[in-house]
């Protein structure tokens, strides 16, 4: 993966994740990179984990549960979506 395309991962993964909002952390008032420590994480475990939307789930959802509760529900939507995109 060349720069360019890292930092478009990045973006992508970043907008899709305040978006989302995976733990309700933002909707609570937390500043928008409150998951950026989690990003890099889950770039980390999505680059070496078999692309299916399943798969996918379950990076996110271990990821984030660290955090607090998660919603699965947006989990789902973030590895179908991230799934495109990837």
């Amino acid at each position: 993966m060349d720069k360019l395309n890292a930092q478009a991962i990045l973006h992508f993964l970043k907008h899709e994740i305040v978006r989302h909002d995976p733990v309700g952390l933002i909707d609570g008032g937390a500043p928008e990179d409150e998951y950026d420590t989690e990003i890099g994480k889950l770039i980390s475990h999505l680059l070496k984990t078999e692309k299916s939307e399943q798969k996918y789930y379950e990076v996110i959802h271990d990821v984030f549960s660290e955090l607090g509760e998660v919603k699965e529900d947006i989990c789902r939507v973030l590895a179908k979506n991230i799934l495109k995109e990837l």
